[in-house]
């Protein structure tokens, strides 16, 4: 499973985007990251990278950096859906 490291706590304006990244570790290893940012200031919101080389762990990271990249504006129709349900 992969691991989203969250770069900040603070509220943020704006969509957030998913970008393709690299990381380079210690030992000069690249590995291929997703990461998310705030689409207007390009701030970094987290990133995700695989735990290990195969290609389905790979996929994995990719898909749950979507997921969070997501997650702002599910929030908000969640928000929206409750204020509706409870007229």
């Amino acid at each position: 499973m992969s691991r989203p490291g969250t770069r900040s706590a603070e509220p943020t304006g704006g969509e957030w985007r998913w970008v393709a990244t690299t990381q380079t570790l210690h030992d000069r290893t690249v590995l291929p990251t997703w990461g998310v940012k705030v689409a207007a200031t390009d701030q970094w919101i987290a990133k995700a990278h695989a735990l290990g080389p195969t290609m389905e762990q790979q996929a994995e990271a990719h898909a749950n950096s979507g997921l969070f990249a997501g997650s702002k504006m599910m929030a908000v129709l969640l928000e929206e859906a409750t204020k509706v349900w409870a007229q």
